[in-house]
């Protein structure tokens, strides 16, 4: 009877607990994460003193190169760090500074790229969605964080992001109206079907539009298709240990931000347990049987450069599976992901 009884009170426990987890923001939930990986993820997506990120900091490319921004926001919440907030908005103004009436951003292509490619409107959607996601992830964070909300240190990004709410708008109604070009041009990269889940799904809820919130659910389910039974998301035909490691970021992110589908969430989890088999010990992400990354072999490339591993997507899978699943275990992989890639200077 005894027994039956403290079953009774642990399973109370338990719904309790679960019922605070999916009552907590995003926002919230980020400021439980790994402040060293925040940091560190953070550190390689730093703006220059005009807020331009990536291949955008030797000169204006496209809005693309942004992505990444919402490292700056993760950090700045875990860390409770007003600069790394400041950051992220100096970030938003840049790319806004390149934004046109119609929504898109201007696109200005190197001289060093061989043959200047001209891109198509899907490759220029895909690029803008690639943008949102991380601008609508990071602007999300910010929204929903009790710290940065009644911070006063904040107040300033703050204001500053409800003065460029309009331009917000202006992205998502680009989106929506791209919005059966980027289903076609990704149809067969989970990896880039989830990014434009994360840009519809954020930027609704930010907007409170009803139609980007059925445009995610609609990408969501096409990615969910494309999985394996082993857990890993089908790329090329077959796994890849880089593009998954996106795959599984963005997933979590999705959750983390209060996606609501169970087939997502059971998703998540065995993404993540695939992932661990393509980690070596020391820490190294295994490319062995890559379907499209692969450096030392035949692997896709990129406005004319072979295409790295993408180490920085993996570590941060794992730091938010740490705090999805409330499991360390996790935090230690990425860091030691971390540490093997920061010992052989990548």
């Amino acid at each position: 009877m005894a027994y039956k009884a403290m079953s009774t009170v642990l399973l109370c426990f338990l719904a309790t607990a679960h019922a605070f987890a999916q009552d907590s923001t995003y926002g919230n939930r980020l400021a439980s994460i790994s402040v060293d990986m925040s940091r560190h993820l953070a550190e390689r997506n730093m703006p220059a003193a005009d807020g331009s990120l990536g291949r955008n900091r030797e000169k204006y490319f496209h809005v693309r190169f942004q992505m990444g921004l919402h490292h700056l926001a993760d950090y700045g919440i875990s860390a409770k760090n007003p600069e790394a907030i400041d950051n992220f908005v100096k970030s938003v103004e840049y790319s806004f500074r390149h934004q046109q009436k119609s929504g898109d951003f201007t696109l200005v292509i190197p001289e060093s790229i061989p043959g200047k490619p001209v891109p198509t409107t899907g490759d220029l959607a895909s690029g803008v969605a690639f943008f949102a996601s991380s601008l609508g992830s990071g602007w999300l964070a910010i929204e929903s964080s009790d710290w940065v909300r009644t911070s006063d240190a904040c107040k300033r990004s703050r204001d500053k992001l409800e003065t460029l709410k309009p331009q917000l708008g202006l992205t998502l109604r680009y989106l929506l109206a791209h919005r059966e070009i980027l289903a076609r041009v990704d149809s067969h990269a989970p990896n880039r079907l989830l990014l434009d889940a994360l840009a519809f799904d954020t930027l609704g809820k930010l907007l409170d539009d009803a139609a980007a919130a059925e445009a995610a659910s609609s990408f969501v389910s096409s990615a969910a298709k494309q999985t394996h039974e082993q857990g890993y998301f089908i790329e090329g035909g077959g796994f890849d240990s880089s593009y998954n490691g996106v795959a599984a970021a963005v997933a979590f992110r999705l959750v983390l931000a209060g996606y609501d589908n169970n087939d997502l969430a059971n998703l998540v989890r065995r993404a993540i347990q695939w992932r661990k088999t393509r980690i070596l010990p020391d820490g190294k992400i295994s490319t062995d049987g890559n379907s499209r990354v692969n450096p030392g072999g035949n692997g896709e490339s990129f406005l004319g450069r072979k295409k790295d591993v993408d180490v920085a997507h993996t570590i941060e899978a794992f730091t938010l599976a740490a705090a999805y699943f409330d499991d360390p275990a996790h935090e230690a992989t990425a860091k030691r992901i971390f540490d093997h890639y920061r010992a052989n200077r990548r």
